[in-house]
């Protein structure tokens, strides 16, 4: 396989591997019925092949045959060939090697990986070529374990303030979770971890503890959905932080972790009763969790609806019993749909009490949430103000009261009271500018 890919280098084409292998097991397999000797790709003889112009399958052909010739008639016929060629080809072969590997790979490669070709060749000429072979390996491996223990296993950091769980929130709790999201550290992981890398870990989280500007952490939130694998001696560096954890009392939450992650890490005692940390299948649901233990501390107030947070918007001379007037209520049960994917988008509602979900339908397959939200928000809006049709589906998941505002209400109210209107538009204006400012913010902070 070496030699192979040596070879793709040296004639600048793509060699299918695998069936350069086959050829040369099937050819092994014959050779050996009639008790041959091991063959394999040669380098030096393609090379010189290759000097030669010879670009041809007739030239492995030709050296078959050649090979037959000596062995059905005699190798008195080698002797007439003279040693000067042959030790000719050699010497040039071998020089060539060296000028073009030795010489004419510095200044190509860093310092550090053209060490490794004199290494090489002084071992192979003192000891060995297999020696020679697996010593380069070695020092290869050791070069490689190096250069990528120093590759950032995290994509991004964030807090909670960036990072938000897909439960829309009221303009409250919405406020609450942006003021105190500070307190939660979220790493998005990447690759492999092992020994090397995961020591990122630790000194990230420290460093973050160590930072006297900002509120204490209560929740470190570590993300392997893009880990493709991880070393058994990274168990020790997620056993640090279980101590760590422990030391300053913050939680780690352990997100997307497959279950072979979470078999090697038990095998290490790292989750073994254990109360700071806490593990769910996606970053999603560790979020939200992370949340709601955030505003358990606040919930004692009960936080102002979407009404009464419009309601202080309004004029001075307006009033809630104004805009009510303009207002259905909408009673809804466990499973009702109060908008259908595909529909027109004549109303958005103002949610009171109650859970929706919101819910998409690709073309093929079927339904997935894509957001829950609750009381004191607003959902709709989007395609009521385009009106173009709903792009998805929002259903109860518990009992409660909305109220609805329709396409021709809204016009009444533009033409009746259009200082009502101008503050409900503007209300809505805000809360979209507010969404997108958080998704901005999120992604500068991701691609910084």
């Amino acid at each position: 396989m070496l030699t192979v890919s040596a070879l793709e280098m040296l004639t600048h084409r793509d060699i299918d591997i695998n069936h350069e292998l086959r050829v040369s097991g099937l050819a092994n397999l014959a050779a050996g019925l009639g008790g041959g000797m091991v063959g394999f790709h040669s380098l030096s003889i393609s090379d010189l092949a290759l000097k030669l112009g010879s670009r041809h399958r007739a030239t492995g052909v030709i050296a078959a045959l050649t090979a037959a010739v000596a062995l059905f008639f005699g190798t008195e016929l080698i002797g007439y060939i003279p040693r000067i060629v042959v030790g000719g080809l050699l010497l040039f072969i071998g020089f060539s090697f060296l000028g073009k590997w030795l010489f004419g790979s510095w200044g190509k490669l860093p310092h550090g990986e053209y060490l490794v070709i004199p290494l090489i060749l002084f071992t192979i000429a003192v000891v060995g070529f297999i020696e020679g072979l697996v010593l380069g390996l070695l020092a290869a491996l050791i070069q490689f374990v190096l250069k990528y223990s120093r590759t950032t296993v995290i994509r991004y950091a964030l807090s909670g303030k960036e990072a938000r769980s897909a439960v829309e929130r009221n303009m409250d709790d919405d406020h609450f979770l942006a003021e105190q999201g500070a307190r939660m550290l979220v790493l998005k992981l990447q690759g492999y971890l092992f020994f090397g890398t995961t020591a990122q870990l630790s000194s990230r989280v420290k460093a973050r503890l160590a930072d006297s500007s900002q509120t204490a952490l209560h929740y470190v939130v570590l993300d392997f959905k893009m880990v493709n694998g991880i070393d058994s001696s990274a168990a020790y560096e997620f056993h640090r932080l279980r101590l760590l954890a422990e030391e300053h009392d913050f939680t780690i939450v352990m997100t997307g972790m497959p279950q072979t992650m979470r078999r090697q890490l038990r095998s290490g005692n790292i989750f073994k009763a254990n109360a700071h940390i806490r593990e769910f299948d996606d970053l999603d649901r560790g979020l939200e969790w992370c949340e709601e233990q955030l505003l358990a501390a606040r919930r004692a107030v009960a936080p102002k609806t979407a009404l009464q947070h419009l309601a202080d918007a309004l004029p001075a001379h307006h009033s809630l019993t104004d805009l009510l007037a303009y207002l259905s209520e909408v009673i809804f049960g466990v499973g009702d749909e109060l908008i259908r994917q595909g529909d027109a988008a004549r109303d958005m509602f103002f949610l009171e009490r109650g859970d929706v979900s919101v819910y998409l339908k690709p073309a093929s397959g079927e339904a997935f949430r894509i957001r829950q939200t609750g009381p004191g928000t607003v959902v709709g809006e989007l395609g009521f103000y385009r009106n173009t049709p709903r792009s998805a589906s929002v259903v109860a998941e518990t009992a409660g009261t909305a109220y609805r505002l329709t396409t021709e209400s809204l016009q009444r109210m533009e033409t009746e009271h259009p200082e009502l209107a101008a503050a409900l538009h503007w209300f809505i204006a805000d809360l979209l500018a507010e969404r997108l400012l958080r998704t901005t913010d999120t992604l500068e902070r991701v691609l910084n």
